[in-house]
């Protein structure tokens, strides 16, 4: 084939990095060279194997310390990937080129030209990773994309921390809330748009966008594909999307909500009011390019303060303290009383932000990860009071949901579900879903549960519930309330309108791991009629299986909905998506249109559960300075803790019962 022949050149640079990963520089280098000139001579000062010598010796030279002689490279590269037909800027070469160079500054000791780097290549993935990602061809393509996304992410966490400035504060704090829970909501938003409207020009306009995107991923990566081309296409897409936010409020409130900057969070906050929006991220080492033990910080807004940032260090401290109080036998085992936790976790969580929650009368957290799972609202602080006597504590999906608080509570009614009877034999015979990741997740169900309980309390609940509403809503529809066999999953996905409250008082629960790591949503759900025969590998008589998962559950039609409780074990739990974080039963009801979403974090006794929720209600629809949702839940928390009764005034009857507030 010759010495430069293609094949031959790229066995020379295969060679060079082989040398370059071993540290062997000084051999590595004679090598790029040849590889680069040859295929300047051969292939051209701009085609796409030269570009990748360019950049390759220029992460050479950034190895041995020779930062003068890497710039010019690694900006040649950017350059010319930025024109370069078939490619652009957004392109994921370009993209990478980008990082490399932002690197570079970051070790040369260039902080402002790195932060402008960092925030070029966000702006580029912002554009490339929504259409991609909601045109993966798979689960796992799309947790590449993500985590790709999140890398960089990490890196811009990483270097704001190791640069403090107040424009790097205010980049990380942007960072925080835009991605934070954002690329899930928008497929869903569009089936919900196009299963509720009946409006021929909205439903062309979703075709529209969503052709788009998908035309517009399928030649991103192709290189035959002029430029021009794709960027022509891009332009149709956002003018569709720019005719769908014209014609839909909800798609507006959606785009409205997803480009949040923390600017707009601020001034969203009421007064004497803050924001803590947590987040994981693996620390990243500019000099040697490794990534190190995931550590947690923590973004404070305040209405009349600029965006503060905070290390909190190590985050395996917090998954520790989460199955710690998740679990009594794990407390019990290492002899760790619940208390114990609640100071540590107090002392780790809030008190390093003492000084920006200063005067703070609500404080609304928005949790990452393993803090998804804990109680904030029973941490003990410093003086031996819990945090609800310090705060109003208020907890959130995530910050950008404050942009949105204006929704109206349009749907009307309460519906409820419980007294389920799990073992309804209404069959239509063997269970033959043929979508692979339901019986996946079906098989991890079974795995973890050999069958669902009867829920005795369950029924009285509801009608307690049901009654009440009917007496003090008399301007509503009479509540709707299903029990026995009656309390299917169709009944929940065929209900005609919106109601303004959904109950379900029936099991929770979520999948730990199994078959179906990877699709977070499909580790969680509910029951309802005939779930156990679900288990025992049976379909319903009506087509459904009586398990709803998350990702069912995102399609349900709630927008307008004030309200859905979900008066049940573990609701509050999700799987942790690091791109994504926590996803779960409460972002997919909020998703499906429900302000705010009550749900227990641990399991919960079904007389304690059902006491609880009849005090809650008490206080909700009474109105006795309670008319909202959250008011009333801190004044039933409030009036626990204030308990002569010991055993009311125990976390465990009222700490697991959390509002996520939308």
């Amino acid at each position: 084939m010759g010495p430069e022949h293609p094949d031959t050149l790229t066995s020379v640079n295969n060679l060079a990095v082989l040398y370059r990963s071993t540290g062997r520089y000084g051999e590595a280098e004679p090598l790029y060279r040849r590889a680069l000139e040859a295929r300047e001579r051969v292939l051209g000062p701009e085609h796409p194997d030269t570009l990748r010598s360019v950049n390759n010796l220029a992460a050479l030279y950034e190895n041995t310390g020779r930062y003068g002689e890497a710039e010019p490279l690694f900006r040649r590269a950017l350059e010319a990937s930025e024109e370069a037909d078939g490619y652009g800027p957004m392109h994921p070469t370009t993209v990478v080129y980008n990082g490399n160079l932002a690197f570079l500054l970051a070790n040369s000791d260039r902080p402002q030209d790195a932060l402008r780097a960092f925030r070029q290549i966000d702006q580029r993935l912002d554009q490339w990773l929504r259409v991609e990602v909601s045109n993966a061809r798979s689960a796992a393509m799309r947790r590449e994309l993500l985590t790709l996304n999140s890398n960089y992410q990490d890196a811009s966490f990483s270097f704001v921390l190791q640069n403090p400035s107040r424009a790097g504060t205010r980049f990380a704090a942007d960072l925080t809330l835009k991605w934070k829970k954002r690329i899930a909501q928008e497929d869903a938003v569009l089936n919900n748009l196009v299963r509720e409207t009946d409006d021929s020009a909205v439903l062309d306009l979703i075709a529209k966008v969503k052709a788009g995107r998908a035309g517009l991923s399928r030649i991103a990566f192709d290189p035959a594909i002029s430029t021009e081309d794709k960027t022509r296409r891009r332009e149709t897409l956002e003018a569709a999307e720019a005719e769908l936010r014209a014609a839909s409020e909800k798609f507006r409130r959606f785009q409205r909500v997803s480009a949040a900057s923390a600017d707009d969070v601020s001034l969203a906050l009421p007064r004497n009011s803050a924001l803590v929006e947590y987040k994981l991220f693996d620390p990243f080492d500019f000099e040697t390019g490794d990534f190190g033990e995931q550590r947690l910080l923590a973004v404070v807004l305040r209405p009349d303060a600029d965006p503060a940032l905070v290390d909190l260090g190590e985050a395996g401290v917090y998954f520790t303290s989460q199955a710690l109080i998740a679990n009594s036998e794990l407390r019990a085992e290492h002899e760790v009383p619940f208390d114990a936790v609640m100071r540590h976790s107090f002392n780790t969580l809030i008190a390093p932000l003492a000084d920006h929650l200063s005067g703070a009368g609500t404080l609304y957290i928005s949790p990452d990860g393993p803090l998804g799972a804990l109680p904030f609202e029973a941490f003990l602080t410093e003086t031996g009071t819990r945090l609800i006597e310090r705060f109003d504590l208020r907890t959130l999906q995530t910050g950008r949901d404050l942009v949105a608080r204006d929704r109206p509570a349009t749907g009307k009614g309460l519906v409820a579900f419980g007294g389920i009877d799990f073992d309804a034999i209404a069959l239509a015979g063997d269970f033959r879903d043929t979508n692979d990741d339901f019986r996946a997740a079906l098989d991890s169900t079974r795995q973890q549960f050999s069958g669902f309980k009867a829920l005795e309390q369950s029924a009285s609940e509801v009608t307690y519930i049901g009654d009440l509403y009917g007496a003090l809503r008399t301007d509503e529809p009479s509540p709707k309330i299903f029990t026995g066999q009656r309390a299917t999953e169709a009944a929940l996905k065929s209900l005609q309108s919106t109601p303004r409250v959904l109950h379900l008082a029936t099991h929770g629960y979520y999948l730990q791991s199994g078959s179906i790591d990877g699709r977070p949503l499909l580790q969680s759900g509910v029951t309802f009629a005939g779930a156990n025969n679900a288990l025992a590998g049976k379909l319903g008589a009506d087509g459904e299986n009586g398990i709803l998962h998350a990702l069912e559950a995102q399609t349900l039609n709630l927008y307008g909905t004030e309200l859905v409780v979900l008066s049940a074990c573990e609701t509050g739990q999700g799987a942790h998506d690091y791109s994504e974080g926590l996803e779960g039963l409460p972002r997919a009801f909020y998703v499906a249109g429900a302000q705010n979403v009550l749900a227990a974090l641990w399991p919960v006794g079904d007389r304690s559960a059902k006491e609880f929720m009849q005090r809650f209600y008490d206080n909700w629809l009474a109105q006795t300075g309670a008319s909202k949702p959250a008011a009333a839940l801190r004044k039933t928390k409030l009036e626990y803790l204030a308990s002569t009764d010991a055993q009311d005034r125990d976390p465990a009857n009222w700490a697991p019962f959390v509002l996520f507030e939308g």
